[in-house]
């Protein structure tokens, strides 16, 4: 199942609203498995970015439906990105070079 990583920057809104943050994890936590996802790790994070979640989806669809649920809040403004097991990343980049070997 496809993983994603994605990292949050809280919002002026999101800021105020830190001290409901352990009651609101839970919850959110919850509505990413009813959309059929599954939380891997989450951490909050020291620097450039307040939050890291790691979660994996059946379908990039799903990801895509479960987490816009999330966007509505306007606590946080988020970046992600696929993430792909490190032994299949090279098996995919080594037949990138391949491909352009060949041309």
């Amino acid at each position: 199942m496809p993983i994603y990583v994605t990292l949050a920057k809280f919002t002026p809104q999101g800021l105020t609203a830190l001290g409901s943050l352990r009651e609101r994890w839970p919850k959110a936590q919850e509505a990413i498995e009813r959309g059929g996802g599954r939380v891997l790790a989450s951490y909050g994070l020291i620097g450039q970015y307040d939050a890291i979640v790691i979660t994996e989806w059946p379908s990039e669809r799903q990801f895509v439906q479960g987490m816009g649920a999330h966007s509505e809040f306007g606590l946080a403004g988020t970046v992600t990105c696929e993430a792909i097991e490190l032994q299949d990343f090279g098996e995919l980049l080594s037949h990138g070079h391949e491909l352009i070997a060949e041309d």
